[in-house]
């Protein structure tokens, strides 16, 4: 297939994600909140990011003072205000309606990378696109009467949260050209978890339940779906399209879903798995995973 180590790193990114499920619900089912949970996680991330950074190399945590309005943007949309309206989301529709909203960043990175970085807006991704957004809708069962169950709040901070992720990506891609992906993921963490402790009071209602496996839960989150997951994201970003990163890591949704039905007994009717095979295949599409764009473009060129 025609396709980057970029692309590979950021579909690892989406799996990564998609096992975060069990561990965030084991946090709720303590008494904490989704709020909570975000400023904590990203708290320790950014913790656990600084740890590594101090003992590889001290001077990856440089950055250029004239960087901070690249770099602030990206952690202050992505994480903060993006934790922020998916947990109000979260609350005021349903899990599924918040997932679908949120998944149609590629949309707007699509449409603001091409007239930011002037990326190409071919067929092929036009095709994805709608392929990634149908499979979505099939995967969160849009079928089903129960799923309008509609709240304009809620689906306004679903939708902003796709906004920010896309805006935060942006950005991201901006911030990569300069800094080791290293260096972007503790900025990102940082930004983000100084705007959440400041402004969502986290400790106001402490959890009903903290034991070892609530702690086991955060440093799985805090490492794995937040360190590792975040370094192949950036180093995605810095790879390839901001747009290709994008598009790749809506896998994450179904890898959710697929360890739902293998290790919680959770229904996986035969729409979703449909819905599952158009994302995979919307995001080899949207790559241009065997090379039909370029091959077009060659053919051009020659006539």
């Amino acid at each position: 297939m025609n396709l980057d180590r970029g692309h590979f790193t950021a579909l690892a990114t989406g799996i990564v994600w998609g096992t975060s499920g069990f561990f965030v619900r084991t946090l709720y089912d303590a008494g904490f909140t989704p709020l909570q949970v975000s400023t904590y996680r990203t708290t320790l991330m950014a913790a656990a990011t600084a740890l590594i950074i101090l003992l590889y190399d001290r001077k990856l945590l440089y950055v250029r003072k004239k960087d901070l309005k690249y770099i602030i943007p990206m952690g202050l949309f992505g994480t903060a205000l993006g934790y922020i309206t998916y947990s109000y989301a979260m609350k005021y529709t349903t899990l599924a309606i918040a997932s679908m909203l949120t998944y149609t960043n590629p949309v707007y990175t699509t449409l603001l990378a091409a007239v930011i970085f002037k990326e190409k807006v071919y067929r092929g991704k036009v095709v994805g696109l709608v392929l990634l957004l149908t499979g979505c809708s099939l995967l969160v069962k849009v079928y089903d009467a129960a799923f309008f169950d509609l709240n304009a709040f809620g689906i306004a901070n679903g939708l902003l949260t796709g906004f920010f992720v896309s805006i935060s990506a942006l950005f991201a891609k901006r911030v990569t050209r300069d800094y080791q992906p290293i260096t972007t993921v503790f900025y990102n963490f940082a930004v983000g978890a100084l705007f959440l402790n400041a402004f969502s009071y986290p400790w106001d209602k402490p959890a009903a339940v903290i034991g070892i496996g609530e702690v086991l839960a955060f440093a799985y989150l805090a490492l794995f779906p937040g360190v590792l997951a975040f370094f192949l994201y950036m180093y995605s970003v810095k790879r390839i399209e901001v747009s290709q990163t994008e598009s790749c890591v809506s896998i994450e949704p179904v890898m959710a879903g697929v360890l739902g039905f293998l290790l919680f007994n959770e229904t996986f009717d035969t729409m979703q798995f449909v819905g599952a095979a158009i994302i995979l295949l919307g995001v080899l599409v949207f790559n241009d995973a065997w090379g039909l764009e370029k091959r077009r473009a060659g053919d051009v060129q020659g006539n």
